[in-house]
């Protein structure tokens, strides 16, 4: 089944897993470890867009090799590819005997898969024993959202020490429960409700949370950030009450003031006001009052709402970016998708289409 025919749950997965070159937030790893030769023959038919053809490769691989974790993980996530998402889990389950010094690694692929089934317990139970950052940031955020704010606050406090991105965002988690503002603390449970996936209903607890922010608590800031994510979820509504409620843009990013007030425009069915609006963008980005590379992003986030394949491309037009071909992939402009893309794993996957 080529990549065209395949339905539009499968076709996200696909372009996921080209797009993050074969890779997940493990520690220092890529998805198939160190022996990749073992599955060199199956991931060739993946970058082909040949899934089924792909997963009997790592099927077989998997049966001849069953104590390689990269041969497991292969099988596995071309498991979760195909929607066989309790078929993934047994697969890793089954190589955590082997795994040695990788199974941490293992954990945290099956709190991924949990994460993607939406069993949370089981995301909390792997995330927590895989040891690693990732995982445990993926568990202390199941604690926020069951309001367990200790269990919580103890577990991001292990993942800090790491250091890392991980490191980082459960600093963040931590400066909120710990801020002393009741608002900025449920704003923390609201974030890893965002971060777990449960996107609309964390920007509707979120309005009203951010809008009771002190400016010191960096309310415009927040009130900004959740904005662009309430657009990004479909809630043009939201989007754009927060939008009004901003006092002053953050320094440097009235653009993106603008650029999200267009995305809800275009969820809003108003597209000549939104592209007006990010022609202007486009032209501040020439003049330099701009930053390119930012308003790449949103151009390449809006193309995202947008279903006209014709209006995708001329939004972003002049973005060259593996996010913009992704947007044309998905709309159905597969000629002007390749080329946006720049040269790499989805640039190649392009050229069979």
């Amino acid at each position: 089944m080529p990549f065209a025919a395949a339905g539009p749950l499968v076709r996200r997965l696909f372009v996921a897993l080209l797009l993050l070159g074969f890779g997940l937030a493990c520690s220092g790893g890529s998805l198939f470890g160190d022996d990749v030769a073992v599955i060199a023959e199956g991931r060739g038919m993946l970058e082909a867009g040949d899934l089924p053809a792909a997963q009997a490769e790592f099927a077989q691989v998997y049966a001849e090799n069953p104590t390689s974790v990269s041969a497991a993980t292969a099988f596995a996530y071309s498991q979760v590819l195909a929607g066989d998402l309790k078929g993934a889990d047994r697969t890793l389950a089954s190589i955590e005997p082997s795994a040695s010094d990788r199974l941490g690694e293992v954990r945290l692929r099956r709190a991924l898969v949990a994460l993607r089934a939406r069993d949370l317990d089981a995301v909390r139970k792997h995330g927590s024993s895989s040891e690693l950052p990732e995982g445990m940031l993926l568990a202390a955020e199941v604690h926020l959202i069951d309001l367990e704010s200790e269990a919580a606050a103890e577990m991001l406090r292990r993942v800090q020490a790491s250091g890392g991105p991980a490191g980082a965002t459960a600093q963040q988690y931590l400066n909120m429960i710990n801020s002393g503002d009741p608002n900025l603390a449920s704003l923390a449970d609201t974030t890893a409700l965002w971060a777990l996936g449960e996107r609309r209903a964390a920007c509707e607890a979120a309005e009203e949370l951010v809008r009771e922010l002190s400016v010191d608590a960096g309310r415009d800031e927040q009130l900004l950030l959740w904005a662009g994510r309430a657009a990004t979820s479909g809630l043009p509504t939201v989007a754009r009450s927060l939008l009004d409620a901003i006092s002053f843009p953050p320094e440097g990013q009235s653009w993106r003031v603008k650029a999200t007030y267009a995305m809800v425009d275009l969820l809003d069915g108003r597209t000549d006001r939104a592209m007006s609006t990010f022609e202007a963008l486009q032209k501040g980005a020439e003049a330099g009052d701009v930053p390119r590379e930012g308003l790449s992003d949103a151009l390449a986030t809006a193309c995202g709402l947008i279903k006209d394949p014709e209006l995708a491309s001329r939004l972003v037009q002049r973005v060259e970016s593996a996010a913009a071909a992704r947007c044309l992939m998905l709309a159905g402009d597969v000629e002007t998708a390749r080329a946006h893309a720049p040269s790499g794993p989805l640039s190649n996957f392009l050229e069979f289409q």
